[in-house]
């Protein structure tokens, strides 16, 4: 401690030479520098407006509620546009007038260009979604003209920048296009339809195919019928075939009554000859034993006459063949109808087979129509309301609503920001200050000679034994 303040004590000159001069220096760079007004506005990046949506779906204009980190950059980095920062230059005669040569610059405004960007400064406010503004200038006046300019030309850019040119003309020409399409495809299917006589395809498919089922539904009980009527008549003419045309309704047995009859009246004979021979004869006689032989034999006829009988058969028409004709009549007709109606059914079916393999054929034609029609009327509805959306944002273009507002217009100020002469004449002070002591301190390291018996003795590592003063000293 003793040592530092013995420095100080002995650099004393060169500390106080080093303070005033940094302090004179300081304190007249505060004084004499111009003074400087600075202007502020404050931008907020919003999400309010709709942004549509150029795809070929159904989606619609969105609103993102979130403004992220990226969107409040992309929009100081919109602030400091080069383009932007020289109109505001242009407009503000930040150039000093100079003329500009053909392609709209010189060098002046280049100049005033790299100063405004000094001047001004864009920064965004730490978790908002605000864009802090400054710019400091010399006038007041022209500080608050410069940051009104760099307003509205960057109102203008952002809304240009965020604008699409042509869109409501693009989504325009798209939808008539796509109702060209359309009306083009409604035609090709009604002249489909009117050329294959077709008003509603899946109906009338589905009904062909019922047609279709419903006939081979009859056609196979038609034939099966035909067949059970096949093998009834083949039943019936077995059976036919097995009876006789006449059956016995009535049989009597009855002697032979002619025979009898006349054997008794030759019996009779017989018998009256033979008593007219014995009046004559006796009965041994040979005419008369004739006679007897005959009698016998004769009776012996008559006997077997008697025994003899004779059957009587009365016939009728058999009722039952004649059922069964007429049962037989009736299936050969049956027969013949149904052998007629399937070949009516199969006609029938195949005509709707044919109706179905057109339908079929058909289909494909008209599901592509329709796909197209479909497709058309999709993309026609996308590009109707894109064309809304655009004519809409063309509106609001035009009003001037855009996703950012001024929140704070600039407003003249009249207190100088810069110098800020206590600010500045303190840290001149302090500077002074540290740099007087570096000084000191410097000069005292650096120093060659030696002042003290002590630092004599510190040197010499010997003691003292004497001091010689110089005379004057």
């Amino acid at each position: 401690m003793t040592y530092i303040l013995t420095a100080l004590v002995r650099q004393k000159g060169a500390i106080v030479s080093v303070f005033l001069a940094i302090a004179a220096i300081t304190t007249a760079f505060t004084l004499l520098s111009p003074k400087k007004y600075e202007a502020h506005m404050k931008v907020l990046v919003k999400r309010e407006r709709p942004e549509p949506i150029v795809s070929p779906d159904g989606s619609s204009a969105v609103v993102r509620a979130e403004v992220s980190e990226e969107d409040v950059n992309s929009e100081i980095d919109l602030l400091t546009n080069g383009e932007v920062l020289r109109e505001v230059a242009r407009r503000n005669n930040l150039h000093d007038g100079q003329i500009e040569d053909d392609a709209g610059g010189s060098e002046g405004l280049e100049r005033a260009v790299r100063q405004l960007r000094t001047d001004l400064s864009v920064g965004a406010v730490r978790k908002a979604s605000i864009i802090q503004v400054d710019y400091a200038s010399k006038d007041p006046d022209r500080a608050v003209s410069v940051l009104k300019t760099l307003a509205d030309l960057y109102l203008e850019k952002h809304l240009k920048v965020h604008s699409t040119a042509g869109v409501q003309e693009f989504f325009k020409a798209q939808a008539s296009d796509y109702q060209e399409q359309l009306r083009s495809s409604q035609e090709r299917l009604a002249d489909l339809r009117q050329r294959d006589n077709v008003v509603i395809l899946t109906e009338q498919k589905d009904l062909t195919i019922r047609r279709v089922m419903d006939t081979e539904t009859a056609l196979n009980d038609a034939r099966t019928a035909l067949s059970e009527a096949i093998a009834h008549v083949g039943t019936l003419n077995r059976q036919l075939m097995s009876l006789k045309p006449r059956v016995v309704t009535q049989t009597r047995v009855l002697p032979n009554q002619y025979l009898v009859e006349r054997l008794n009246t030759m019996l009779a004979e017989l018998n009256n000859q033979r008593t007219a021979l014995l009046a004559k004869f006796r009965s041994d006689d040979r005419l008369v034993v004739s006679l007897d032989d005959q009698i016998k034999d004769t009776t012996a006829a008559l006997d077997r006459a008697k025994a003899a009988t004779t059957v009587e058969e009365t016939t009728d028409i058999d009722p039952l063949r004649q059922n069964i004709t007429l049962e037989l009549a009736k299936a050969e007709l049956s027969q013949s109808g149904l052998q007629a109606r399937c070949v009516a059914l199969a006609a029938d079916l195949a005509n709707w087979r044919a109706r179905l393999r057109e339908l079929d054929n058909d289909t494909v034609a008209h599901e592509r129509l329709g796909h197209d029609i479909k497709l058309a009327e999709d993309k026609l509805d996308v590009y109707v309301k894109r064309q809304e959306e655009a004519r809409i944002a063309d509106a609001l273009d035009r009003q001037k609503f855009a996703n950012v507002s001024l929140i704070e217009s600039p407003v003249r100020p009249y207190l100088p920001t810069k110098p800020n002469v206590p600010l500045n004449l303190a840290l001149g002070f302090l500077v002074a200050c540290f740099a007087s002591l570096g000084t000191g301190f410097a000069l005292e390291m650096n120093r060659t000679t030696l002042d003290s018996e002590e630092e004599l003795e510190s040197a010499l590592s010997l003691p003292v034994l004497a001091t010689i003063y110089a005379k004057g000293a």
